[in-house]
């Protein structure tokens, strides 16, 4: 039986939402493990507009309360179900001087993220091919890569995510979108299994 993605979808949002409200999330602490991965992902980074300014333990040792961390304890425990870094926000003006996005290598660190289901790194410049790491990310069920500065060959561990991905925006399916996001494949066989 397929999940019904749309209503996974609907089930996040609703939960994003209610962690705004502190109610249901006032007592979500991340493991430590987690936590780590985070450090060493920022680490890896240049963060020239201070997005992740709040990811040091030294002002709060919770990753939870981090920007752009979402965390859930619907899974049997406290962990990162969420990590929403767009440097883009809907509304907000996009001025590529004024508000740089994250640069740099992504650390394999992530793949630390057991509970991961959401992942948006969009509208950054990462100037690296897409990690292949990322297809090992069992639990994604929302990828959202572009616009993020990512270039050459699709890997071919992007369809280890098979049917759990609700959708992947910067892979699309013609010759001019490929091209113009410097992203190439050789074979589109990998993608059937994302349909």
């Amino acid at each position: 039986m397929r999940p019904n993605h749309k209503a996974l979808f609907f089930v996040d949002i609703l939960f994003t939402i209610s962690c705004f409200n502190l109610s249901y999330c006032i007592n979500i602490v991340c493991p430590e493990i987690e936590r780590e991965a985070l450090l060493s992902f920022k680490e890896s980074l240049e963060d020239p507009s201070d997005m992740l300014s709040t990811w040091n333990i030294s002002a709060d040792v919770n990753c939870c309360n981090w920007k752009g961390v979402v965390c859930s304890n619907i899974t049997g425990g406290d962990h990162v179900h969420q990590l929403r870094l767009p440097s883009y926000y809907p509304g907000r003006p996009r001025y590529f001087d004024h508000f740089p996005g994250l640069r740099g290598k992504t650390n394999p660190s992530l793949f630390n993220l057991k509970h991961l289901r959401y992942l948006d790194l969009s509208w950054n410049d990462f100037n690296e091919t897409i990690p292949s790491f990322i297809g090992s990310i069992t639990s994604l069920e929302y990828l959202d890569l572009s616009n993020a500065g990512f270039y050459g060959t699709i890997p071919h561990t992007i369809g280890n995510l098979t049917e759990r991905i609700y959708g992947i925006p910067s892979i699309h399916s013609s010759a001019h979108d490929l091209q113009e996001n410097q992203l190439q494949e050789h074979s589109r066989t990998w993608v059937s299994g994302l349909v």
